[in-house]
């Protein structure tokens, strides 16, 4: 297709980089995944219109990805892409060895997802899922998912065909947000429904602290550590927030980007604003302006970031800015 620049996309939502740069995002209205290579050019990995998106074993260019379904993207140190489908309720793999597609959890061909919930313990292939939604790949090769349908934070091992487990959540939609409040252990505690797909976010640090983001009952991001959850950031009310503060004690949006870097810091994307918390707790906007154009100072640049969020190994951030079409970088470039 080109220069990434100078390539039109719809709605870009998710975003991925692998350990050599590459940024990987999906476009959910086009129903693609994309590839920009450390060298600017973009190619489709994944979305063919015509294809099929039933069985496994298929090249990838002949699949097809389901309507508006796609909400994630991940990838292991072994090259292989991984992809959250939310109305087919599966996850799959294009396998980097050989480009082909296979479904690592859910059924397939797709099944009735309110059958039931699968088991802790069980493996996931040819077993269900309802509704997955944002996906992140650990450095112990673990995927965890939120399972949207029944409110719970999941893991498995796609490499090793594992048994899934669950972090939080107990299969049950609580409607008060303020649940999570409270010391209840992670598998005891409900999450409620994270809205529509462009409302979640999920990120799992170096320590195996799970964070999820969430604007149901009020916009705050919350870290699942020793079956134990906590306030990460946010303070259930919706709004831009301001710097210099303890990241509990502000206002943050509806959460729809996590990421952190190897110094502790955690970076949280939100409509209109995108915010950095420090391994001390306090916190600051690290976008404070208006202006609409690459290559100018953060505190002149302004974003929408109403998608999900990457970094890669130099430590810049990309951000898919979805209302706007496109995928934005935050560091040093190259080109300006």
């Amino acid at each position: 297709m080109g220069r990434a620049t100078s390539s039109k996309f719809f709605q870009p939502l998710t975003v991925y980089v692998d350990s050599s740069s590459n940024l990987y995002f999906g476009d959910v209205s086009w129903s693609i995944i994309a590839k920009v290579s450390v060298n600017g050019t973009v190619s489709i990995v994944l979305g063919n219109s015509s294809g099929i998106s039933c069985c496994d074993n298929i090249p990838a260019a002949n699949v097809r990805i389901e309507p508006s379904s796609m909400t994630g993207i991940t990838g292991d140190r072994y090259g292989n892409l991984y992809y959250a489908e939310k109305t087919s309720h599966r996850i799959r793999t294009v396998m980097a060895e050989n480009n082909t597609v296979w479904t690592v959890a859910g059924v397939n061909p797709l099944a009735d997802a309110s059958l039931g919930i699968t088991d802790d313990g069980f493996s996931l292939r040819d077993n269900y899922l309802h509704t997955p939604m944002m996906i992140f790949m650990d450095s112990q090769d673990r995927l965890f998912y939120y399972e949207s349908g029944w409110c719970m934070v999941r893991y498995f091992s796609p490499l090793t065909n594992g048994p899934v487990y669950t972090v939080a959540g107990t299969g049950g939609c609580n409607s008060m947000f303020s649940f999570f409040e409270y010391d209840y252990s992670g598998v005891s505690a409900r999450i409620v429904p994270l809205g529509n797909l462009r409302n979640t976010a999920l990120y799992v640090d170096s320590a195996g602290g799970v964070y999820i983001g969430s604007q149901s009952s009020g916009a705050a991001v919350y870290r699942i550590y020793n079956d134990t959850i906590f306030r990460f950031a946010g303070t259930g009310s919706s709004g831009v927030g301001n710097s210099n503060i303890m990241a509990t004690s502000t206002k943050i949006r509806a959460v729809n980007g996590i990421v952190g870097d190897t110094a502790g810091n955690v970076y949280l994307s939100y409509s209109g604003g995108l915010r950095v918390v420090y391994p001390d707790g306090m916190s600051a906007l690290m976008i404070t302006g208006t202006t609409d154009v690459d290559c100018v100072p953060l505190s002149e640049a302004g974003i929408s970031a109403n998608g999900g969020m990457a970094i890669d190994t130099a430590g810049s951030l990309f951000v898919a800015d979805t209302s706007r079409s496109r995928v934005r970088k935050i560091g040093v470039d190259q080109y300006c």
